[in-house]
């Protein structure tokens, strides 16, 4: 149930969102890593990007389960 309250708070978040701006400034590394050299790679790009301070934030993130492509 929306309030009315609530509406302003709800269009400004639709808005933001609907335009593709970003909320905050930052990248994602995401990964996927059977024996943990990936993991570990990916950890160390965030963690260099966090201290160039190229991005407001950077985070690594493990992708859990299958990735599969389509093939066309």
């Amino acid at each position: 149930v929306l309030h009315k309250e609530q509406l302003g708070d709800v269009l400004a978040a639709y808005d933001t969102w609907s335009a593709y701006r970003p909320e905050t400034e930052g990248v994602l590394v995401a990964y996927n890593s059977i024996y943990g050299h990936t993991a570990e790679a990916a950890a160390k790009l965030a963690e260099a990007l966090r201290a160039a301070r190229i991005f407001g934030q950077a985070l690594a993130v493990f992708l859990r389960g299958q990735i599969q492509a389509k093939a066309s």
